[in-house]
């Protein structure tokens, strides 16, 4: 049975901007690099969603902090 999924926010957490002292960078590529920096900088927002039909889970992140939903 299909169905379009009807998405409600389950749980949203907010990790903010931190250094991140004795990370091993050892063996990073630099897509690594480039994820730990952008944390470090701006923070991380995961928002978790779940289908009020099926019953579905899809997370969600994004870098900085997301106040409002759309």
């Amino acid at each position: 049975m299909f169905h379009k999924h009807d998405w409600d926010v389950v749980e949203r957490t907010y990790v903010p901007p931190c250094s991140f002292p004795g990370v091993d960078m050892q063996g990073c590529g630099p897509d690594d690099l480039n994820r730990l920096l952008a944390q470090a900088v701006g923070g991380l927002t995961t928002i978790l969603w779940e289908c009020r039909i099926c019953h579905r889970l899809r997370q969600e992140q994004m870098l900085g902090k997301k106040e409002q939903q759309q």
